[in-house]
């Protein structure tokens, strides 16, 4: 977690606005490697289709609708 102790090392030098925004990347990238490795069981709670904007289904975990859509944000 490269992340995490980049956030360390700015806290020491007193850099709080970098230190917050590398904690927060880390905390992003444990709950996306958490969320790949138990994609099955999320499937199986949360599953169904959800369809893009030339009405193909997609499934719903796993979808990102920046993927598929022409939106920004």
């Amino acid at each position: 977690m490269l992340e995490a102790e980049l956030a360390v090392r700015f806290l020491e030098q007193g850099l709080m606005r970098n230190a917050a925004g590398k904690a927060w990347q880390a905390w992003k990238a444990l709950l996306a490697a958490a969320a790949a490795q138990n994609r099955e069981a999320i499937a199986s709670r949360f599953g169904g289709v959800v369809k893009d904007k030339n009405r193909r289904g997609q499934a719903k975990v796993g979808y990102n609708h920046r993927i598929y859509t022409d939106n920004e944000g």
